[in-house]
C-alpha cells in the first residue's frame, strides 16, 4: 500500500467508516496513479481494489501495482464486489464522494446493498491533497515553466490579421508538444472582446492597437498552471496604458497583502507564538518580494522580445 492510501485510511475511524469508495478522476489518480477515466477505487483494511472495464484494465495493471484490478462487465460490478465483502463482514460503512455522485446513483446503490451504510467523505481527501509533496511541487513548477515558455513564444507569433482562434490553437499546440494537456479551455480575447473576463475565442482578427487578453495553462503529470496576460499589439494608446497601470498597481498591492498566518494550534500564552508570528511575517516578506521580482523580470524579458 502506498503512503497516500495509508495516510487517507488513518482517517477512517474519525469518519466512522470501514471502507472508502473514491470516484473522482483527481482523487483516483492521486491515490492510485491511474491516468484514465471510468474507474472506481475501494479501500478497506484488507485490500485496495480498482474497478474498470476491459478498455482500461491492462493500463491499470501496469500503472497501479498496489491495487487489485477488477474488470467490470459480464455480471461484475461495484455492487456485486461490495456484496461479496459485505457477506464477509467488510465494507459495511462506506465513505463516498457525495459531491461527485448523483442522487439516483445513491438511491440505486443503497437499494442494491441494503446491509451497507453510505456516508459522505466530505472534504477529507481533498484536504489531504492540499499538502503537496516535493514531487507534486516540481510538477506544478514544470507546468508553469511550459506556460511561461508558451507565452514567450506566442509573443513572437502574433501578427495583425490573425484570428483569435488561430492564436488559441497555436498556444495549445505549443504546450502539447511539451507533453502537456490544457488545464482548461484557452481564452484569447482581442479588442472589444477583451472586456469579457471569460470571452470565447472567435474568428475576430486581431488588429494593431488592440489589447489581447490570453488566459491559458497546462497540465503536467496531472498538475495545473494558470496564467492570464494582457498585451498590446503594436502601440498602446494613453488610455490603454492608464488602464494597464491601474490593474498592475492593484496586483502589486495584493501581493503586498499576502499573509501566512501563524499555526492555529498555538495559544496566546505559548512562548513559541511570538517566534512563529515573526517566522510567518518573514515568509510573507520573502514570498511577496519574490513574486514581485518574478513578475518584473517577466515584464522586462517580454518587453525586450517585443
Amino acid at each position: 500500500m502506498n503512503q497516500r492510501c495509508k495516510t487517507f485510511m488513518q482517517k477512517f475511524d474519525a469518519l466512522g467508516i470501514d471502507a472508502a469508495l473514491v470516484s473522482s478522476y483527481e482523487n483516483v489518480r492521486y491515490l492510485s496513479g491511474f491516468t484514465n477515466t471510468e474507474t472506481l477505487l475501494v479501500l478497506d483494511a484488507k485490500e485496495q481494489w480498482l474497478l474498470t472495464d476491459s478498455r482500461y484494465s491492462e493500463q491499470a495493471e501496469k500503472q497501479c501495482p498496489d491495487f487489485t484490478v477488477i474488470k467490470t462487465g459480464h455480471g461484475v460490478s461495484l455492487a456485486t464486489e461490495l456484496k461479496k465483502r459485505n457477506e464477509e463482514g467488510r465494507c459495511l460503512k462506506i465513505g463516498f464522494e457525495a459531491d461527485r455522485q448523483t442522487v439516483s446513483w445513491y438511491h440505486e446503490i443503497c437499494a442494491q446493498l441494503p446491509q451497507a451504510e453510505f456516508l459522505d467523505l466530505g472534504q477529507s481527501l481533498n484536504r489531504q491533497r492540499e499538502i503537496k509533496d516535493a514531487g507534486e511541487i516540481e510538477n506544478i513548477r514544470q507546468a508553469q515553466r511550459v506556460t511561461d515558455n508558451a507565452f514567450a513564444y506566442i509573443l513572437s507569433f502574433i501578427r495583425p490579421g490573425m484570428e483569435e482562434l488561430e492564436i488559441k490553437a497555436e498556444l495549445e499546440y505549443f504546450m502539447a508538444k511539451q507533453g502537456c494537456e490544457n488545464s482548461f479551455g484557452t481564452i484569447v480575447a482581442s479588442g472589444q472582446n477583451s472586456s469579457m473576463p471569460h470571452a470565447q475565442p472567435s474568428h475576430r482578427k486581431v488588429q494593431a492597437g488592440d489589447f489581447i487578453t490570453m488566459d491559458f495553462g497546462c497540465k503536467y503529470n496531472g498538475y495545473c498552471s494558470d496564467m492570464t496576460r494582457t498585451i498590446a499589439l503594436g502601440s498602446a494608446s494613453a488610455d490603454m496604458k492608464k488602464i494597464y497601470e491601474i490593474v498592475l498597481e492593484a496586483q502589486k498591492r495584493t501581493l503586498d497583502k499576502i499573509q501566512f498566518p501563524a499555526p492555529d494550534h498555538l495559544t496566546a500564552d505559548d512562548p513559541g507564538k511570538t517566534r512563529d508570528k515573526k517566522d510567518s511575517q518573514r515568509q510573507n516578506d520573502v514570498v511577496a518580494s519574490r513574486l514581485r521580482q518574478a513578475d518584473e523580470d517577466k515584464r522586462q524579458k517580454n518587453a525586450r522580445k517585443r
